[in-house]
């Protein structure tokens, strides 16, 4: 591959957060009397958008009492956003991929002024020459995102490799015209990643190889 910019999801692709997800799906789903999830349940199930998951989950409502919940969701995620570790190796692909000259960037449907939060505390920012995330708490807009990123730098398809762990990521790269390569470490079973036509990796390390 003649790539040199490598694009990277942030939740389940650089930071190890499915874990968090779940336990704090199961708060809500017990507050509202609804059977509670395993890991293996919620990345066999977990989808976008946002509010077709609840809705598989048992949750029925309309936007605004949705949007109420989703809220109340994300600040409970917020309390312990700083709990996570960063996905094994990926320090050391970060290294790898800064100093064989790639262009770093974080695309993420993550609210942007949490995101850049957390980039910053895990000490890793430097390696990225734009940080993106949406301006919404519903993970929607990441395909128009992507495309404003590429414009802002002047990216070419051709030349980028968007890496990601869900069908979204995915989505959002042949939107944008770029090769694709998901994680099965993050928040979608491997099974459903290779369903969606994509290129897999078990892992960091397994990618470091296919870069």
């Amino acid at each position: 591959m003649a790539i040199k910019n490598i694009i990277w999801d942030w939740n389940g692709t650089i930071i190890d957060d499915a874990y968090l997800f779940v336990e704090i799906m199961n708060k809500t789903l017990r507050k509202h009397r609804l059977p509670e999830i395993s890991i293996i349940d919620y990345k066999n199930k977990f989808c976008f958008p946002i509010k077709k998951y609840w809705n598989l989950l048992g949750f029925r409502f309309d936007d605004a009492l949705f949007n109420i919940m989703n809220k109340e969701f994300l600040l409970l995620y917020q309390q312990k956003m700083h709990e996570p570790l960063l996905q094994k190796n990926i320090l050391l692909a970060l290294q790898i991929f800064k100093k064989r000259g790639f262009e770093q960037f974080v695309l993420s449907a993550s609210e942007h002024l949490v995101l850049n939060q957390l980039v910053s505390q895990y000490k890793i920012a430097h390696y990225f020459a734009d940080i993106l995330g949406v301006e919404n708490l519903n993970a929607l807009g990441k395909e128009e995102l992507g495309n404003s990123l590429m414009k802002k730098h002047m990216l070419s398809p051709n030349e980028s490799l968007i890496v990601g762990d869900t069908e979204y990521d995915f989505r959002v790269a042949k939107t944008l015209g770029c090769r694709c390569v998901l994680v099965s470490c993050g928040h979608f079973s491997k099974e459903r990643l290779l369903d969606s036509g994509a290129d897999v990796v078990d892992s960091i390390d397994e990618l470091l190889k296919f870069v």
